[in-house]
């Protein structure tokens, strides 16, 4: 329709024609269209406005292009336009989201020069890309310079700046940045105190949280299943489960249904305390609330079952998922097999993985790294050995477990240049070593006479910047004084020893 506009007498196509025509191909995930439909506006001599530019670079950015949508900016500029406060949040977003915070400033800086100033939208950006990145001290800073440029906050910014805190533990200093923007007019809504008392409750916290909750209900702002759920879990954690339990009540009284996640929080916690019984108490009140368990309640219920070594109940447990609509997947299985691997038969681990991939469910790498365990401890390094060269048929790679767990074995067993050659087929598959890797590499040397190749090692892990325990240290100071070199053992004590008064100074 929009190729026709213009011939047969019809009025031509002009900017907002192309520019709704263009949202929606970008809506509807047909970005190269919208390419097409762009450039043809050139081609008819229609010119582009600043809603046709800021459209194509949203959509590119939110495809993942972001160099593209910097170039349209530029030819933004080239064709007389002054990128606008969308233009700069949409590139702003993109940097964020693509993790280059470093890059913000210079076109905050650029917005400076045009004599354009952030607005609250611009901020909640910048937050959220703060707090993706986990820096919760530039956050603050960000916050003193959004006060000191006289932005006026509102509950959406506030809550992703607390979210941004919270998720990096700093949530006293939240309640304080959130007190002092009530005093400044804000008024809290639900998804802050949310917020705060999630956050709470993720740190352990759960005098704050609970405090949180009664400012909650003294402002007359009714808590939802989010504000309780979060509650209840915090309780879990910290084993008050009664008191979780009484929680739960109190959430059907006020007019809240509980949720899944509201069950499945108690039936974990129930699980994880060995109170198997209260399990299955809570599966049928969830179903007496209309609600259906899901693969997460029945797979809390094996995990139980599976730690109490109560193996032959979660195999049943697993079966009747089954009959219940409820499929299985690989976690629930890993979490047998891993019961299997500890407990034997280890055979039957293999049977079940068999019967996982009859199922239509697949193995995970965990899967994997589970059946080599179980046959590291019985001996069978070549076995073992076979199953991680065999991965790649299940388009599936090694990690780093998946070698510690062979090189663990093999230096256990004496074989240490085994050992150290797995340790560089793990690089050479471009898998690091780990503190685990060093750890039984050194001990395995060291136990062996090995010395300076116990110090290459050693030497090693410290160019690669992994940082020794304690326990490998010991090794060393062991190593070295059973092999009659005690001014090593010595010279490592007090390295040790000063590490760690740098440590208490710190």
């Amino acid at each position: 329709m929009l190729r026709r506009m213009g011939r047969d007498g019809a009025p031509p196509p002009n900017a907002f024609s192309y520019n709704v025509v263009i949202a929606g191909m970008w809506r509807a995930g047909r970005g190269g269209d919208a390419v097409e439909v762009f450039d043809e506006m050139t081609e008819r001599a229609v010119l582009p406005n600043h809603i046709t530019y800021n459209t194509m670079i949203d959509g590119h950015i939110k495809g993942g292009d972001l160099e593209a949508g910097f170039r349209l900016r530029d030819q933004m500029v080239c064709h007389g336009l002054k990128p606008n406060a969308i233009t700069y949040n949409v590139l702003l977003s993109g940097l964020c989201r693509a993790g280059r915070m470093g890059e913000t400033s210079a076109l905050l800086d650029e917005m400076a020069s045009q004599k354009m100033v952030p607005d609250g939208f611009t901020y909640s950006i910048l937050f959220d890309g703060l707090s993706r990145n986990g820096d919760s001290k530039a956050m603050l800073s960000l916050f003193g310079k959004y006060l000191k440029n006289g932005v006026t906050i509102g509950d959406y910014t506030c809550s992703i700046l607390l979210n941004g805190l919270c998720k990096d533990g700093k949530v006293s200093i939240a309640e304080e940045v959130l007190q002092s923007l009530v005093n400044a007019g804000l008024v809290p809504t639900r998804v802050i105190y949310n917020t705060l008392i999630n956050g709470y409750c993720q740190t352990g916290e759960l005098e704050g949280a609970f405090s949180t909750f009664g400012q909650m209900k003294s402002r007359h702002i009714k808590p939802d299943h989010i504000t309780y759920n979060a509650l209840i879990n915090g309780l879990c954690k910290a084993e008050r489960i009664t008191n979780a339990q009484d929680l739960l009540m109190e959430m059907q009284d006020n007019g809240v249904n509980p949720t899944v996640e509201t069950f499945n929080t108690l039936i974990d916690a129930y699980g994880r305390t060995g109170q198997l019984e209260k399990c299955f108490i809570v599966l049928s009140e969830m179903q007496e609330n209309g609600l259906k368990p899901n693969v997460v309640s029945y797979g809390s219920i094996v995990n139980a079952f599976c730690k109490n070594g109560k193996i032959p109940e979660a195999v049943a447990i697993l079966d009747d998922m089954f009959h219940k609509d409820v499929l299985p997947n690989a976690q629930v299985y890993n979490a047998i097999i891993d019961a299997y691997v500890e407990h034997g038969p280890n055979d039957q681990a293999f049977i079940l993985v068999e019967k996982m991939k009859s199922n239509g469910i697949s193995p995970s790498i965990v899967t994997y790294n589970l059946l080599i365990k179980g046959l590291c401890n019985q001996s069978q390094i070549s076995e073992a050995e076979e199953i991680i060269n065999s991965l790649s048929n299940h388009r599936l790679i090694p990690d780093a477990v998946s070698y510690n767990t062979l090189i663990s074995a093999c230096c256990y067993r004496g074989n240490i240049d085994k050992a150290l050659d797995l340790q560089q087929r793990m690089h050479k598959y471009g898998i690091k070593s780990t503190v685990r890797t060093y750890h039984q590499l050194i001990s395995g040397l060291g136990g062996a006479g090995r010395l300076n190749e116990m110090e290459y090692l050693y030497q090693k892990m410290m160019q690669n910047n992994v940082v020794p325990s304690n326990a490998i240290h010991n090794i060393m100071v062991e190593a070295y004084s059973k092999y009659g070199n005690e001014i090593k053992a010595e010279d490592l004590r007090k390295e040790m020893l000063q590490k760690r008064n740098n440590h208490d100074d710190t």
